[in-house]
This record gives structure tokens, sequence and C-alpha cells, in this order.
């Protein structure tokens, strides 16, 4: 058994101004959680057999119907309660459309036969349970907000600070980014190993 994660990974652009942002936190604020982990937006995590590894048809390209081939960038926000790290969770926001939701979509299909079951974990959410229950992932479809995350961090008085400017500071504009292919990553507690990349084709 292992878990994965399907990972959007940004333009080189997008990396270095979410590194420029952690590296702030850092200064600031101090390690924080998510701060060492690599740039990028998970589209799902979850436990597989580890006949998953080995399953030639999941390298296959996911065939989109979809005149929409982007997502972007546009503003940064903040989950002033991340269920997952019961800390504020800041993050730039992707905009939401049906492409990514189809996208997400297609690949829990894609992996739901090598998808382990497990124990349950306790969610705060029952939103939250229900999606572990049917997908092996707590946010999915209108509960899943794409983003590329840049730290979870813990509430004093300093972060507040931190936050309070990272929020009223505006964000650089970044043209609209077609998405070619994801990352399928092996996760062992905070470190991340590539495993492959997916290619996208469209209809």
């Amino acid at each position: 058994m292992l878990k994965i994660a399907a990972f959007i990974i940004p333009n080189i652009f997008l990396k270095k101004e979410i590194a420029l942002y952690k590296k702030q936190v850092k200064y600031c604020v101090g390690s924080q959680i998510y701060l060492d982990h690599l740039p990028h937006c998970s589209i799902l995590t979850t436990k597989v057999s580890s006949k998953f590894l080995t399953e030639k048809s999941i390298r296959k390209p996911i065939v989109i119907k979809s005149k929409i081939k982007t997502y972007d960038v546009y503003k940064k926000s903040i989950f002033n309660f991340d269920p997952i790290t019961k800390n504020r969770t800041i993050f730039l926001k992707i905009r939401k459309n049906k492409f990514l939701t189809n996208l997400q979509f297609l690949l829990l299909k894609k992996i739901e036969n090598y998808r382990v079951n497990e124990k349950t974990p306790k969610f705060k959410f029952q939103w939250m349970k229900n999606n572990y229950i049917k997908f092996g992932y707590p946010y999915v479809n209108e509960n899943w907000n794409p983003h590329f995350t840049i730290a979870s961090i813990k509430k004093n008085k300093s972060s507040k600070i931190f936050i309070d400017n990272f929020l009223k500071t505006k964000l650089k504009a970044f043209p609209r980014e077609k998405l070619e292919k994801v990352y399928i990553y092996k996760i062992i507690k905070n470190k991340h190993k590539l495993l492959w990349k997916i290619k996208l084709k469209f209809k």
C-alpha cells in the first residue's frame, strides 16, 4: 500500500512567486506546516495498492471533452480554519472551472480500482467523511477549491500581522496557463517522489 497524489505543477514564474512567499513566511514567522512542500495544487491524494505502480493503463493520457484547456491564478486567499492542520492556511487561489472539475473526476475514476479502503479517519465535517468514503479524498466536486498552498500558519500575534499584510498586498497578474499534463507523486510523510506524468488530450 502507498499514498499517492495527483498534482498540478505551476509554471516557472508561479514557482518563483510561491517560493518568494515561502521565504517571507520562514523569515517572518519561522517554520510552518507545508512550507517545505514543493509548489503544487492537489487534485487528489489517496492510498492505493502496490499494483498501481505496475499498471501501465494508469499512465495513458487522459482524454477530456472540453473547449477550456487553461487555468488561472487570480488572488491571494486563506482558509481561516484548515480542518486538516487546524491552522490558518494561506494560498494563491485558482479560478475553478468545468475543465478542472472534469479533470478531477476523470483522475478519480482512473484510480478507483486501485484504491485501498481503510478505516475512515475522523473529520470535522460530515461532507469530508462522505467524500472520503466515496472517493478516498475529502475535497471533491463543490468541496474542492483548487489552489497553490504557501503555508499553514500557527495562530499568534506575529502571524496575524504577517497574514494581514499578505492578504492586503495585490498579487501580480499572471496569464492563463494551458494545462498539458498532471503529475503523479508518491508521498512518504513530507517527502514527494515523482512517479510519472500523465498527458492531457482534448476533444
